[in-house]
This record gives structure tokens, C-alpha cells and sequence, in this order.
């Protein structure tokens, strides 16, 4: 079944339905028109299925027609990939996962490291790659998707474990899997259910924020510095 715009449960981006800047349909001639089509075509591929997503739907959303889409892109594949490929390009800095101080404690820069994890994995952007990982892709998809949405965001989680690790904040011997734990404990469960529902990822309730801190904090807290002296 055709995935339609009753079937979002997001708005579409507000300047999507106006018009005033949009050519005539027919031969585009104004590149708005086309970043217009990938917005639109982001939301649809981010949510829907694959085999779901209409071509027709896409234009009739983003106030174009099918020809001006094919004209364009070439067809529902490259449409798929030219979406992909501009919501990876968007994708924040790692810097911007890392706590904002280092001054508070550690516990409380991971609780903000976490919120900001937690953003992260509910946008639009790792919708759209949840979706596509759990498709039928070329190795060297997968590979250029990893490489660009995931491990840079773990490299930066790994630094920040081992640097709290040297100042004796946190006990951590691997802090690749400690990373890659952390990670998981905060989107874990909330994974799992939009892997198995194919519904949207969502943000991640407050309260399961804290307790997965808590847990981390508890196996990998340092032990006080008076019981490292013996």
C-alpha cells in the first residue's frame, strides 16, 4: 500500500506548502523546486517503506509532477539516494554530542551527552538510515553510511571515555565497547521497537535517559581515590 501524507505522523516543513517560489510545472528551472522534491522525498523514505513510497505522492506534496521528478533525478532509486544522501551531509559536527562543560560532574556531562545522543537518534536523518541498514543494500552502501553517521559519532564518545578514563573520573578499561554500551543503553529499547514496528524512532523518554546514565555510571564509576591507594 502507497505510503500518502495521512500517513505522517510529522509535519512537513512549513515553507514545503507555500508556492510562491515555485516555477511552473513542466521543465524545472529553479533549484529550490528541486531541494523542495528531496525535503519532501526525505520524510517519505524516513517513514515509509521503500516499495510504499510513491513517486506521484512525493510530487503531488511537494507541489511538482512525476515527469519534473524523473526529469530530474532519473527514478525512485536516485530520488532515494539524492534524499540520502543530502540528510548525511547534514548531519552535526561531533563536537556537538560532547558535553557542553567539563566542569560539572562526570555524571552530569554524561546525562547531557545522553540528551544530546538521545536528539540525535530521533531526528529525521538516522530515520531515513535505520530504514535503509535494514534493507537489501550493496556492501559498500553500508559501508559509506558507517562511516559517515556512525562511527564518527562513537570515535568522539570513545575519546571522551578514555579522556575521562586518564583523569581517573571513570574506570574504564575498552572504551570502545564502553561507548558502544552507552549507547545502547540509552537507545536500546526504543530501537528495538521501531526496528520490529517500522514506526519512527521518536525521542527517548527523560526518565529511561537518566536511568541508563545511572547504570552506566554504577559499572564504570572510578572507585574513590582512598580505596586506589591499597
Amino acid at each position: 500500500m502507497a505510503c500518502t501524507a495521512d500517513d505522517m505522523d510529522f509535519p512537513m516543513p512549513p515553507d514545503m506548502y507555500s508556492t510562491d517560489r515555485l516555477p511552473a510545472r513542466g521543465r524545472p528551472k529553479n533549484p529550490e523546486l528541486r531541494r523542495r522534491i528531496v525535503q519532501v522525498a526525505q520524510l517519505y523514505f524516513a517513514k515509509c517503506a521503500y516499495n510504499d513510497v510513491s513517486i506521484a505522492e512525493i510530487a503531488a506534496q511537494a507541489e511538482s509532477s512525476k515527469s519534473t521528478i524523473y526529469l530530474l533525478f532519473g527514478g525512485k532509486q536516485e530520488l532515494f539516494m539524492a534524499a540520502l544522501d543530502d540528510l548525511l551531509d547534514q548531519l552535526p559536527p561531533t563536537s556537538q554530542l560532547l558535553p557542553g562543560s567539563d566542569r560539572e560532574p562526570v555524571s552530569d556531562q554524561l546525562m547531557d551527552m545522553a540528551n544530546r545522543v538521545n536528539q540525535l537518534l530521533s531526528g529525521l536523518s538516522f530515520d531515513l538510515v535505520r530504514r535503509t541498514l535494514a534493507s537489501e543494500i550493496p556492501t559498500s552502501l553500508r559501508e559509506r553510511i558507517w562511516a559517515t553517521a556512525g562511527l564518527p559519532y562513537l570515535d568522539a564518545i570513545v575519546d571522551y571515555l578514555r579522556e575521562q578514563a586518564d583523569r581517573g573520573l571513570l574506570a574504564v578499561n575498552d572504551a570502545r565497547a564502553a561507548a558502544s554500551l552507552f549507547i545502547a543503553l540509552i537507545a536500546g529499547g526504543k530501537a528495538l521497537q521501531s526496528q520490529l514496528s517500522g514506526t519512527s524512532f521518536g525521542l527517548i523518554e527523560e526518565d529511561h535517559v537518566r536511568e541508563a546514565v545511572q547504570l552506566f555510571m554504577r559499572g564504570f564509576s572510578a572507585p574513590p581515590v582512598a580505596d586506589q591507594m591499597f
